[in-house]
């Protein structure tokens, strides 16, 4: 199920624009998969569903904002596909605490999957302003990690008073 919100607004008598504001994408079970990557990455957590809209009200960013073990925390969760499966990556921050990676759902071959490690390598790479690396072999994943990548520095530009 997904969650949605729509807000009507009225430019004049002739001309309507609708504005969905949504957080939701193709398939039946990305819910759970939300729920098991926050579970995932933030166990002991009570986090809440924000979104923002880019200036264009192009695309929606959605964000978990909430508390965990009394320190403020954040959850980008990000769904990409990988040719034509989902990835889903989620980037937890934690105030005072190193930002972590993990791939919460990757149906690719194993050997396609990045590892914590590349992750983080790679999001510091592209924090930098330089080229993120390639898995061998895996050209479609690297693409998708930077699409991930791309739409939380958005977030983070739009938002910036998150943490």
């Amino acid at each position: 199920m997904a969650f949605l919100k729509a807000k009507l607004i009225i430019q004049s008598a002739q001309k309507v624009r609708i504005y969905v504001l949504a957080f939701c994408c193709i398939g039946p079970c990305f819910g759970f998969d939300i729920e098991k990557a926050l579970e995932t990455s933030f166990p002991e957590c009570q986090l809440q569903l924000k979104t923002q809209a880019a200036a264009d009200h192009s695309q929606i960013y959605p964000w978990f904002q909430g508390q965990c073990s009394k320190h403020e925390s954040i959850a980008y969760v990000r769904q990409e596909l990988v040719r034509t499966h989902p990835m889903i990556l989620v980037k937890k921050v934690v105030k005072d605490k190193p930002v972590s990676w993990h791939v919460v759902r990757f149906e690719e071959p194993q050997k396609y999957k990045p590892t914590k490690e590349w992750l983080q390598l790679q999001a510091s790479k592209f924090a930098q302003g330089e080229t993120v690396d390639a898995l061998s072999g895996a050209t479609m994943t690297r693409r998708a990690v930077v699409n991930a990548f791309e739409s939380i520095k958005k977030i983070e530009q739009l938002v910036p008073e998150l943490l």
